[in-house]
């Protein structure tokens, strides 16, 4: 099953961001709820279960962007961070957005509020 991963355009400016490998429990999340299932559809749960059952790897996960905030790095792709913390995946390789995009994507969804340590999934309607 294909997992929601960034947009064509947005694949493009991935490469040209820089990689960070950071350990997943390191990083925080965004939002304070995440819907249960991806935009295209697929379960969330899904790709926890292939992740540790070893049937996915951390490199087949479209990659994860990532903001430093006054030290601390944020997730912009909450859903994905929630599926890595789940699988307990440990050193992942993130996208670091800091200085080239993400930057008002990153203020609209810290505006839900939250600790950014923990997310309550909901079920989409």
């Amino acid at each position: 099953m294909l997992f929601e991963g960034p947009k064509k355009t947005e694949s493009r400016r991935l490469a040209a961001l820089t990689p960070v490998d950071l350990d997943v429990n390191e990083v925080l999340f965004t939002q304070a709820t995440i819907y249960n299932t991806f935009s295209n559809g697929g379960m969330i749960q899904t790709m926890i279960d292939d992740l540790m059952a070893g049937a996915m790897s951390v490199t087949d996960v479209p990659p994860v962007r990532v903001r430093n905030d006054c030290g601390l790095w944020y997730a912009l792709d909450n859903r994905r961070l929630y599926c890595l913390k789940t699988a307990r995946c440990g050193i992942v390789r993130f996208w670091d957005v800091t200085y080239t995009q993400g930057h008002q994507e990153f203020w609209n969804k810290r505006a839900g509020g939250g600790s950014g340590r923990s997310v309550r999934v909901i079920n989409r309607a």
